[in-house]
């Protein structure tokens, strides 16, 4: 079973797209390929020396795709930069736009505890990279894990469009109103007026 801190990762993603869009320039579309090709440089010649180490010395087998996970530097690096290329293409298409609209949904469908640890114990990345064929293994495992992903929030987007869409906003103001009429909104006002005087 996964550990918690195996499990969740600081939010490496958020602070460096954050810092980015805040503070950097706008990289080129030849430093974006540079990193690209950087990074898949640093993974291979990772995985060389893992593998010649193990051959050698039957040594370090285990940790021979640390450095694949998503959060390392060269996975940024080309995950990031792949981001920023596609970014500077612009075009539209309905099925694009239909499948980004569940984008952030299914990142949060495959990152929930209970998904999470179904896919990373029946498909785990070092199992596939051992077995024949590890590249296209790896990329069904990905479109599998995505559609299945996909399926589950459209499901979430019929039950929305049923319930909480269908008047929107109204949950909230009843929600509000009961709050209202309990006195709450009240005390977490003045609750919040004696923190900010503090």
């Amino acid at each position: 079973m996964t550990s918690p801190t195996k499990r969740h990762r600081p939010p490496y993603w958020f602070i460096l797209i954050s810092y980015y869009r805040w503070y950097m320039r706008p990289f080129s579309k030849k430093i974006c390929v540079g990193l690209v090709i950087a990074g898949i440089a640093l993974n291979v010649l990772y995985w060389l020396a893992a593998e010649t180490l193990h051959l050698c010395t039957g040594k370090f087998l285990l940790p021979s795709d640390f450095i694949f996970d998503y959060w390392k530097l060269p996975s940024m690096m080309i995950g990031f930069v792949m981001f920023l290329l596609f970014e500077k293409h612009h075009f539209s298409s309905k099925v694009v736009n239909w499948i980004a609209g569940s984008a952030f949904g299914v990142y949060l469908i495959h990152y929930h505890p209970v998904c999470h640890e179904l896919w990373s114990t029946y498909l785990p990345v070092k199992n596939l990279i051992r077995l024949s064929h590890p590249i296209l293994n790896g990329m069904a495992c990905i479109a599998g894990i995505f559609l299945c992903c996909l399926l589950l929030d459209m499901a979430r987007h019929v039950i929305f469009a049923l319930t909480i869409d269908k008047h929107k906003g109204a949950f909230f103001d009843k929600l509000y109103a009961y709050a209202e009429k309990r006195k709450i909104m009240s005390i977490l006002k003045a609750t919040n007026t004696a923190i900010t005087n503090l």
